[in-house]
This record gives C-alpha cells, sequence and structure tokens, in this order.
C-alpha cells in the first residue's frame, strides 16, 4: 500500500502521467474509471496525460483514491494512488534577518521558520 499524498485544500494540482511502450505501433489510451468532482484527466494523445484540478476546502480529512488505466494494444498498465486533503492553517513568521537566520551555516534548513514548522508537522505551512 502506497503512502497517501497530502495536500492542502484550495491547491492547484497538476500530475503528468508519461507512458513507456515497448512496441510504439500502438495507440496508446489513458483514461480513469472513478475520479473525484475536483479532478479531471486530459489524455493528450502522445503517451502522456495531465492529471489536475483544484483541491476542495474540507473541514474533515478526505482521502480520494486514483486508478490511472494506460492501454496500448491488449496491454494494460495501471497505476494506483491516494490523495488526502487536509485542511491547512497557515503560520507566519515576520521578523528580519535573525528570523531567517543570518548567522546560521544552513539558513534554509535551520532557521526559525523552518523550526517552527518541523515542530508542528503536517496540518501547517
Amino acid at each position: 500500500m502506497s503512502v497517501p499524498v497530502l495536500l492542502p485544500s484550495g491547491y492547484a494540482f497538476n500530475y503528468t502521467i508519461r507512458t513507456t511502450v515497448e512496441e510504439a505501433d500502438g495507440d496508446t489510451q489513458i483514461k480513469a474509471e472513478k475520479l473525484p468532482s475536483w479532478l479531471t484527466l486530459k489524455d493528450n494523445g502522445d503517451g502522456t496525460a495531465l492529471l489536475s484540478g483544484t483541491t476542495p476546502k474540507v473541514s474533515a480529512v478526505q482521502t480520494d483514491e486514483i486508478e490511472i488505466t494506460a492501454t496500448n494494444n491488449n496491454i494494460v498498465a495501471k497505476q494506483n494512488f491516494s490523495l488526502k486533503i487536509k485542511e491547512t492553517v497557515k503560520v507566519a513568521c515576520v521578523g528580519n534577518s535573525i528570523t531567517f537566520g543570518s548567522m546560521l551555516s544552513n539558513r534554509v534548513k535551520d532557521c526559525y521558520p523552518a523550526q517552527l514548522s518541523n515542530m508542528l508537522g503536517e496540518g501547517f505551512m
């Protein structure tokens, strides 16, 4: 079982699907049978497709199971994954160079906002 991809509500989601075909004389078709209403799948006709949409506003965690099917000649390949949507609380860190860690050797990893993000965990941005 795969780990669900965690997305905040209101997120513009885009996922490009690329297929590899050993015998390229067939016509590859990419489909998704059951998609949540907020997602669309566009088969580009060249072995790629775009899965896109904006995650809905949720008050509780919502998990959507996705199954993508690619068919070429009589060969079928499937990809399954889950998208987990959760309301996200945004936290702002206001300050100057001290907030961003002006004297730290690895400012991106060790600055105050990064440390706060690690302490708060999922559900906060």
